[in-house]
């Protein structure tokens, strides 16, 4: 009994795919999982909402000081941010070692 060849590598025919286009499977494939996570955490409209009110408690901080609590806000804006720096970072690192590999590298890779 065969085993089928995994479609990421090998064309229906069994012909190996060029490794460019591999890279690009897996490129592909780690940006999705990075996005999944940061979307997990903070979806669109909370990123939305923390960046619209972010700039306005900047204008605000050129008029008045902020209050404790808009500070607060501040500060968690700036965690998210971080954090979401940080996947990306992460994402960043699995792209570069993925493409210095290869093919057979790359069949072992998860």
């Amino acid at each position: 009994m065969t085993t089928p060849l995994d479609p990421r590598f090998y064309y229906p025919d069994g012909t190996p795919r060029p490794l460019e286009e591999v890279q690009q499977i897996y490129l592909l494939q780690i940006k999705s999982q990075a996005m999944s996570k940061i979307y997990e955490k903070y979806p669109t409209w909370k990123q939305d909402n923390a960046t619209s009110r972010g700039v306005e408690l900047v204008h605000q901080m050129a008029t008045k000081p902020l209050t404790p609590e808009e500070d607060a806000e501040l500060v968690a804006f700036k965690a998210m941010w971080a954090e979401i720096k940080a996947i990306r970072a992460i994402s960043d690192e699995a792209e570069e070692k993925m493409l210095a590999m290869d093919f057979e590298e790359l069949l072992a890779f998860e």
